[in-house]
Formats: C-alpha cells, structure tokens, sequence
C-alpha cells in the first residue's frame, strides 16, 4: 500500500519510519526541496494546489493524508474526488475555520456528555473591551 501525504515535515517522515516496518510506502507533496520526509518517500515537489501535481499524487497513492491542518482545504475535496482521504475533507474544513470548529466540538461534546452542559462563549468581532467579564 502506497499512502500520499500532503506535506513532507516532521510529521510526515515520523509517518513514514513508523510505516515502514508495516510495509507501507509514502509519497509526499511539498513545496520544501529539503522537505523531512523527502529522502523516506517519494518527493512530488510543488504547491499544494498544483493540479499536475495533485493528479499525480492521487494515481500514485492507495490512500491520502495531510500532517497539517494549513493545506487549502479544497485540495483535499479535490483529492476525494480521485482517491481516498482520511481525515475527510470535511475535518479540514473543520479545522481550519475556528468558529465552525468551536460550534462543532460543543455540539459533540454535548452530546457525549448530556449531564454536564460545557461552558458558553462568545466570538467577539470588535475592539478589545476595557472590561472583560468571565461567567462560569
């Protein structure tokens, strides 16, 4: 099994030492040329929204993953259209827009957890208050 990573760092190369006594083999794609796990994996060096470069990653990869939330969440959608990507592009999405991920770990949270209602919070969208009051 061939498994694409988006992104060739720290993470990934540690992804890859520990796959490679499964038999796993990586791909990565990063814009780094002294990417960490470019010398563990193959190295499609490039953007991340590169489309050359996203085709040949999901021809050459069983299954894709990315070991950072900042890669652009519609290459990820992108990439699930031609092969499997795990954490879903969805989580990405997730992830990457604080407000949706707040609204949905309450929601999750309340609901693994019906006894203890969690705390309620407040986006604040204007200059700082010279007061701030904490409710618990």
């Amino acid at each position: 099994m061939k498994i694409g990573i988006l992104g060739g760092g720290q993470l990934a190369r540690m992804i890859a030492l520990a796959g490679y006594p499964l038999g796993l083999q990586f791909v990565v794609l990063d814009p780094d040329t002294n990417a960490g796990a470019g010398g563990l994996s193959e190295h499609l060096l490039g953007a991340y929204d590169d489309p050359a470069l996203l085709a040949q990653l999901a021809e050459k990869a069983d299954i894709v993953t990315y070991e950072f939330e900042n890669v652009p969440a519609h290459v990820a959608e992108y990439l699930s259209s031609h092969t499997t990507v795990y954490p879903p592009a969805g989580a990405l999405a997730v992830a990457q827009d604080r407000l949706l991920e707040k609204n949905f770990s309450g929601i999750w949270a309340c609901a693994q957890r019906r006894s203890r209602p969690w705390t309620a919070w407040t986006i604040w969208l204007g200059p700082w208050p010279t007061s701030v009051t904490r409710r618990f």
